[in-house]
């Protein structure tokens, strides 16, 4: 992924995300028309998560993907040399709260360390800790090689996931702003304590040189299985399970885990005076 702002791809590439300006207002009304049209096939419960996805209605999802994809491709153009797009969908934070999203890190979506796979997650409100905004592990991208597969794996900071809230970023936006991180980055969200939905526009994007692909392993399976992927294929992708693309090999693969000593010398070496900060929160 190539920007045309070298300022802003530096700090990206630094911090593992970086506040972009998507959308305007009228962008926001039409896109929240959109999502209107179709509310009744949702997934809605109260003080839950959901996504575009999850309605398995494969059509929709297509048919979303296309109407987001006209309004933001443009954006995108105008913010990067080079880029590619795999698909866009709304995702939901219903009102209740309860609903907080625990850290992670986004499935691997691309070959090798060489090129970027990332996630450019846009509110159409608002959004801050009541609401449900995201929460960012600054610099967590460079923190170690993990492989990020579907169902589950163990993470990377698997021993000390209850301090990484001493170490995070608050990310509040203003409506059709966005956040674009790289999949690597140590991320979650807060829970939606409003009166409203929190509707976010999600878009999965990578360097252009670079081959979208899948990991999956099934829980009898010991190997790591490798899939090709592409918006279709995605867009028709029940996540969670086994991917529909062309399988391209398995092999085996050790979960590598950082202790939270080496994770504090990281935070200090990356960001001595942030972490410090948040060490005294």
């Amino acid at each position: 992924m190539k920007f045309k702002d070298k300022h802003i791809e530096k700090e990206f590439l630094n911090k593992g995300y970086v506040v972009l300006q998507i959308f305007d207002k009228n962008e926001i009304l039409k896109l929240k028309s959109r999502y209107d049209e179709h509310a009744t096939k949702y997934l809605d419960d109260e003080g839950t998560t959901h996504s575009t996805c999850d309605t398995l209605d494969f059509d929709l999802i297509k048919k979303l993907n296309l109407e987001i994809g006209a309004i933001i491709k443009p954006k995108l153009d105008e913010i990067f040399d080079s880029y590619a797009y795999l698909l866009s969908s709304f995702l939901t934070k219903e009102p209740g709260g309860g609903n907080i999203t625990n850290y992670h890190q986004d499935p691997t979506m691309i070959e090798g360390n060489t090129y970027i796979s990332a996630g450019l997650w846009t509110p159409l409100q608002d959004t801050d800790k009541t609401n449900g905004c995201l929460r960012l592990v600054d610099g967590s991208h460079r923190l170690g090689e993990i492989l990020s597969i579907t169902p589950s794996f163990p993470t990377i900071f698997r021993s000390f996931e209850d301090k990484l809230k001493y170490f995070d970023q608050e990310i509040k936006l203003t409506a059709g702003q966005g956040v674009l991180f790289n999949n690597k980055l140590i991320h979650g969200a807060y829970g939606n304590n409003s009166m409203d939905k929190r509707i976010a526009v999600v878009t999965a994007l990578k360097s252009k040189e670079a081959k979208w692909v899948y990991y999956h392993r099934e829980e009898e399976e010991k190997k790591v299985g490798k899939y090709l992927m592409d918006s279709t294929l995605y867009a028709e992708h029940n996540h969670g399970k086994k991917p529909k693309g062309p399988f391209l090999g398995s092999f085996e693969y050790t979960f590598s885990e950082v202790s939270y000593a080496e994770f504090l010398k990281f935070m200090f070496l990356n960001n001595p005076i942030q972490t410090i900060k948040n060490l005294f929160k």
